[in-house]
């Protein structure tokens, strides 16, 4: 079994018309969650919610 938090949303589901613009939303994608995640206590949220 696998519990998952969602603290968020990146942007709505696309397609995309190659595979080199798919990796590019992708890398942006894990660039904008990276910076949201700097400010978040990531301590609270596993205490609150998986403990």
């Amino acid at each position: 079994m696998m519990d998952v938090l969602l603290v968020g949303f990146i942007r709505p589901m696309k397609a995309y018309p190659n595979l080199d613009a798919l990796k590019s939303a992708i890398n942006s994608d894990i660039l904008k969650a990276e910076r949201e995640m700097e400010g978040m206590n990531v301590t609270t949220l596993i205490e609150r919610y998986f403990l």
